[in-house]
């Protein structure tokens, strides 16, 4: 990279820079690694800030921070890009006041230090500003020296793909020129810092862009349930007057026939109208439920009764095969035969003359479900449509011949109901030409609802386990080990690898939550040791990692861990780890 810089005038300059050097050399090795190891420290620290999802303002004055402490800076500011003017904006600073940050509030291309950093796509460095063009009879100069800054340094951000996001500088008090290694290090801030703004600017983006998709999914949901309360009035209107025509008629067969016709489209209109409504009410999480003791072969026989006659006309056969005895559940029963009803006008819709539809309830004892199966050997449907089948407004076949398809919002209905009765619905097919099967499965009613309720406190002692926590974070470390306690653990901590492991060999831990930045021996280290020692190679191990790329979670599991949890991670997910694994254990 190339720097731009003043020509050194005369010898307060050349003394100047002389001091600066002899400064930084009176650093032994030994101090510049200490020196090397706090900033990569700081770094780390602004990495994990991040994606534990820290206020980026804050994670922005920890890179000025940092900036300053590399080449001992007297303030800092960073500087990004408008993308309306496509000047630099000050987006935050340390050391500079209100009135400063005001005049300075939009920088063109080209003008002082960070706009010719932006402009030339370098770094800038400018020893004295008293003697520097860029400055030299510019309103900027006053400007600085009331601050009593005499040196700049301004370093572009760039993105992965070379775009410039904006500017890092840094601001002296003394004529100053950076070390070849400050540079290094700051060269690698700012390569962090663009890849932190532009990750941050892509969220935002990606959130103002989900936003409007709610607000125009909002306006289609408010315009549907209108429509639907509009076709309403219409709708009774045709239908009153199709009743008013069958008494003024006499036996005209015509009339009937016409009679007939509306009711029928009428029927099929007010279906369409009820489907959207309450498909945009339970997208909208506004449909209420009435939940209630079910017989469900009771129901189901009635449905199919009430089908019936409309399959006899339809030339279809409608078959249907009850459990034995009650099968209890709770439910709305209304929303429940609105189901059933759906999957039975689906299947004749899409079955031909002479086509035979199942409708058969089953108990699942073992997983406590009670079982609604709808089959068909209709039309079928493709494999690869199979996904979309339960979206709002799909069809499997939108062409002419498929007319009385309607909207696609009867399968997206069917599942949107049995979801709030905490079941689940899905459709399986060989294919065209070979019919369908629809299942749905509902929880059985429970007879003691408090059944579980009573066994809790001895289930919880029967969870308590041995783990061993090792994390060189101390809070972390400390408020998890207690919190594990609380809840009846016996618990162990260290804070390094080596550490760790000896302690997993003294007590045997049935847990081990590890770190994956540990001193020493990092976390992918210790897993490897666990599973090449005899003695703790069965230990169930559990990365809590603020790495949480896949090809981080992956390489978690390749090093041996048999879990990964992302800092800060949810405490619920690790009791059901635990709970998973004790039952997997005492399993016959």
């Amino acid at each position: 990279m190339d720097i731009l810089e003043s020509d050194f005038q005369g010898s307060s300059q050349e003394g100047t820079r002389s001091t600066a050097e002899k400064s930084f050399h009176e650093l032994t090795p030994q101090h510049l690694v200490v020196h090397d190891f706090v900033l990569m420290n700081r770094i780390h620290s602004i990495v994990t800030a991040f994606i534990q999802e820290v206020d980026i303002s804050d994670i922005l004055l920890e890179i000025i921070d940092t900036a300053m402490s590399i080449s001992t800076a007297d303030k800092g500011s960073i500087l990004l890009v408008d993308e309306k003017t496509e000047n630099l904006k000050i987006t935050a600073s340390r050391g500079f006041d209100a009135p400063f940050l005001d005049y300075f509030a939009s920088c063109p291309p080209g003008e002082g230090a960070c706009g010719t950093a932006l402009q030339n796509n370098e770094r800038v460095i400018i020893y004295n500003i008293t003697e520097d063009p860029r400055f030299i009879n510019t309103p900027y100069l006053a400007q600085l020296l009331a601050k009593e800054i005499h040196s700049v340094q301004a370093t572009p951000l760039k993105s992965r793909t070379g775009k410039i996001l904006g500017v890092l500088a840094t601001y002296y008090k003394k004529p100053t020129l950076p070390e070849a290694h400050e540079l290094q290090m700051v060269d690698l801030l700012s390569r962090l810092s663009a890849d932190i703004i532009e990750r941050n600017q892509l969220i935002a983006e990606r959130a103002i862009l989900i936003e409007k998709l709610r607000e125009a999914d909002k306006r289609k949901n408010e315009f549907l349930a209108l429509l639907s309360h509009e076709l309403r009035n219409p709708l009774a209107a045709i239908s009153n007057s199709a009743v008013l025509l069958s008494y003024s008629s006499g036996e005209c067969p015509t009339v009937k026939n016409v009679q007939a016709i509306i009711n029928r489209q009428v029927t099929q209109i007010t279906r369409l109208v009820d489907d959207l409504l309450d498909i945009t009410r339970i997208i909208e999480n506004k449909i209420q439920i009435s939940l209630q003791k079910i017989d469900l072969n009771e129901l189901v026989f009635r449905v199919v009764e009430d089908n019936r006659l409309s399959y006899e006309r339809a030339g279809l056969s409608l078959i249907i095969q009850l459990a034995e005895g009650p099968v209890f559940i709770h439910g709305d029963a209304l929303r429940i035969e609105q189901v059933i009803n759906n999957l039975l006008h689906n299947a004749s819709k899409f079955s031909n003359y002479g086509g035979m539809t199942q409708v058969v309830v089953e108990v699942d004892k073992k997983n406590n479900e009670a079982i609604i199966r709808v089959l068909d050997d209709g039309i079928g449907i493709a494999p690869s449509f199979i996904d979309q089948l339960f979206l709002p407004f799909t069809q499997a076949d939108t062409s002419m011949e498929r007319a009385q398809a309607g909207l696609g919002l009867g399968l997206a209905l069917i599942k949107g109901l049995i979801e709030l009765h905490h079941g689940s619905v899905h459709a399986v097919s060989a294919g065209l030409g070979h019919g369908a099967e629809f299942i749905i499965k509902l929880p059985l009613h429970e007879e003691d609802e408090h059944l579980f309720d009573q066994q809790a406190p001895a289930y919880q002692v029967a969870l308590s386990r041995t783990i061993l926590i090792i994390d060189d974070n101390a809070d972390i470390r400390d408020s998890l080990s207690m919190l594990l306690e609380t809840l009846g653990h016996q618990v162990y901590v260290e804070s390094t690898g080596r550490a760790g492991i000896a302690k997993a060999r003294e007590t045997r831990p049935d847990f081990v939550l590890c770190d994956i930045g540990l001193p020493e021996l990092n976390g992918y280290q210790v897993a490897k040791a666990f599973r090449e020692d005899p003695i703790l190679e069965s230990t169930y191990l559990i990365a809590i990692s603020g790495y949480v790329q896949p090809e981080e979670i992956i390489k978690a599991k390749q090093a041996g861990f048999d879990n990964h949890l992302a800092k800060p991670f949810n405490f619920d997910l690790l009791q059901d780890i635990l709970v998973a694994k004790r039952l997997h254990e005492e399993k016959p």
